[in-house]
C-alpha cells in the first residue's frame, strides 16, 4: 500500500489540529482572560482529551483492516465537533465557565485516537519506524500549523475564517483516507494478527520505559512554560512570537523521532540495551537542558532581526531538549514491540506521555514557579529526568546525577543575572540595583533602588523586561498622564 497519501493525511490532520488549538485558546481568551491559570488549565484539558482518546484504543479489539476506516471516522469527527466548539465559543456575551473544558474534551478525544490508528494502518515491519514515521508527519504539520497561524491566518483570516479553513482541512484528511480504503483491505494479509489484542508483557524493562516517556512529557512541558517565561525576558509576548517558540518545540520532537526511527532500523540493537539507550537520553535531555540555559543570555544583538535573535535563543534552550523526547519515544516503542498489537502499543506509549504533558504545565505555572522560583523549578524537573535514568540504568544515572548537581550552583547564579541583564537599561539610566527578585504566576518581578550618599531616593519596579512604575521625578511626571498615583 502506499503510504504517502497516509503520511499526507496525518501531516494536514496535524496541522489542522494545531491551527483549532490556538484559535480555541484564543477564542477562550475572551471568555477567561489571559492568565496564566487560564492557559495552564486549557493546556491540560487539552493533553487530557488526547488521552482518554489513547484510553478507549487500549480497551478497544478492532480489526487491523478497519483501521483506516476508523481514523478517517475520527477525522470527520473532529471536524464536525470543532463546528460545535467555534458556535459555542465565539458566543462571547454568554461567557464560559468550567465547561469550557467539557467542550474541548470532545474534539481532542477523537484527536487523541487518529496516532495509534495512523501507526496500525502504515503497517511497518516494526512498531518504532511506523511510530516515528507517523509521529514525525504529524508533529511537522502541527509545527507548520503553530507558524502559519501566529504569523498569517489570525492577522489576515481572522479567528472565523481560520476556524473554517482548519475544519475544512480534517474534512479533507479524512476524505483522503477514505479514498486509500480499497488499497488497505488488499493488504491486511500481511498484517492480520496486528489488529487483534495479544496479551501484553508488563515486564519492568517495559514499566520503566513507559515512565521514562512520562517523565519526559512532564519534564518537557513543564520547561516549556520555563523557557517561555525566559524568552519574554528579551522578546514580546505577541502571538507571533508564541507562534515561533511552540514551532520549535514541535520542530524538535518531530525531528528527534524521525531520526531514531531511521537509525534503529538501520542498527538492530539488543533489547537488553534499551534501558541504557533510555538512561542515556534522558541524562542527554538533562545536560543539554543544563548547558543551553548557562550558554543563553538575553542579550540582543542589534544587528539581527528580532525574529532571528528569538529562533537562536530557541535554539539553545528548546531544540535540544525537544529532540531527545522525541527520539525518546521511538526507542521505548522498540522495546514494546512484538508485545501487543501496533495501535494498543501506539495509544500505551503516547498516554503515558499525554498524561506527563497533562500534569507538567499546570504544575510548572501554578505550583514551581510562584514557590520555588525559575532556577529551583528547572533543577526539580532535572533532578526528575535523573530520577528516572537511575531506574533504567543506574550507573548512567549516578552519571548524570554528578554532573546535575555540579552545575545546580552555576544555574542558581545565572537566572537573577538573566533579569539583571534584561533590567540593564534601567540599572544604567538610574543608575541603580536590583535588591529584589521573585516569579510569580504570570511574571517574573524585580525591583530596582537608586541610592544617593548611602540612602534610596527612588524605585522602579520591573515584570519581565517592562518597567511598570517608577517613583524618580521623570517618571512620576510621565505616568501622571496615564495613571492615578499616591503622594
Amino acid at each position: 500500500m502506499r503510504q504517502t497519501p497516509l503520511l499526507l493525511a496525518l501531516f494536514i490532520s496535524g496541522a489542522a489540529s494545531l491551527i483549532l488549538e490556538i484559535i480555541w485558546f484564543e477564542w477562550l481568551a475572551l471568555h477567561w482572560g489571559r492568565t496564566a491559570d487560564a492557559s495552564a488549565g486549557l493546556l491540560a484539558s487539552f493533553m487530557l482529551g488526547l488521552g482518554l482518546g489513547q484510553l478507549i484504543i487500549l480497551q478497544s479489539r478492532h480489526q487491523a483492516k478497519n483501521s483506516i476506516k476508523l481514523w478517517a471516522a475520527c477525522e470527520a469527527a473532529v471536524a464536525l465537533l470543532a463546528v460545535g466548539c467555534h458556535w459555542r465559543f465565539s458566543q462571547t456575551a454568554d461567557p464560559l465557565g468550567i465547561s469550557a473544558l467539557a467542550w474541548l474534551l470532545a474534539p481532542t478525544l477523537f484527536m487523541g485516537m487518529t496516532l495509534p490508528l495512523a501507526v496500525s494502518a502504515l503497517k511497518q515491519s516494526t512498531l518504532s519506524l511506523g511510530l516515528g514515521r507517523a509521529y514525525a508527519s504529524n508533529t511537522l504539520g502541527a509545527a507548520l500549523g503553530s507558524l502559519v497561524t501566529g504569523y498569517y491566518l489570525l492577522t489576515y483570516f481572522g479567528l472565523e475564517q481560520a476556524s473554517i479553513l482548519a475544519i475544512a482541512m480534517q474534512l479533507f484528511a479524512s476524505i483522503l483516507l477514505l479514498t486509500q480504503v480499497k488499497t488497505n483491505t488488499k493488504a491486511t494479509t500481511e498484517a492480520a494478527g496486528d489488529g487483534i489484542a495479544t496479551p501484553v508483557n508488563h515486564s519492568s524493562s517495559h514499566v520503566k520505559a513507559l515512565l521514562a516517556v512520562a517523565a519526559s512529557g512532564l519534564v518537557i512541558l513543564g520547561m516549556e512554560m520555563l523557557w517561555f517565561r525566559a524568552l519574554l525576558l528579551a522578546h514580546r509576548s505577541t502571538t507571533e512570537n508564541f507562534a515561533v517558540m511552540v514551532t520549535l518545540v514541535l520542530l524538535g520532537l518531530a525531528l528527534g523521532s524521525a531520526v531514531a526511527s531511521q537509525l534503529l532500523a538501520r542498527n538492530k540493537t539488543s533489547h537488553h540495551n534499551h534501558g541504557r539507550l533510555i538512561a542515556f537520553l534522558l541524562s542527554c535531555q538533562a545536560l543539554l537542558a543544563s548547558l543551553g540555559f548557562l550558554i543563553w543570555s538575553p542579550n540582543a544583538s542589534a544587528a539581527w532581526p528580532a525574529v532571528a535573535v528569538l529562533i537562536w535563543h530557541g535554539v539553545l534552550l528548546i531544540l535540544p531538549a525537544c529532540l531527545l523526547s522525541g527520539a525518546l519515544l521511538v526507542v521505548a516503542s522498540d522495546l514494546l514491540n512484538n508485545t501487543s498489537n501496533k495501535s494498543t502499543a501506539t495509544a500505551k506509549l503516547v498516554f503515558a506521555s499525554t498524561i506527563g504533558s497533562a500534569v507538567g504545565a499546570p504544575l510548572a505555572t501554578l505550583c514551581l514557579l510562584p514557590y520555588l522560583g525559575w532556577s529551583h523549578s528547572l533543577l526539580l524537573l532535572l533532578g526528575l529526568l535523573v530520577l528516572v535514568s537511575l531506574i533504567n540504568a543506574p550507573r548512567i544515572g549516578i552519571v548524570a546525577a554528578a554532573a546535575v548537581a555540579l552545575l545546580a550552583f552555576p544555574i542558581k547564579q545565572h537566572w537573577p543575572r538573566a533579569q539583571a541583564t534584561a533590567a540593564n537599561i534601567y540599572l544604567e539610566l538610574d543608575q541603580a540595583k536590583s535588591i529584589s527578585q521573585t516569579d510569580g504566576h504570570y511574571q517574573s518581578v524585580q525591583l530596582l533602588e537608586s541610592r544617593f550618599l548611602g540612602q534610596p531616593i527612588s524605585h522602579r519596579l520591573m515584570t519581565d523586561s517592562y518597567s511598570m512604575t517608577s517613583t524618580a521625578t521623570d517618571s512620576e511626571r510621565y505616568m501622571r498622564l496615564f495613571a492615578w498615583l499616591p503622594r
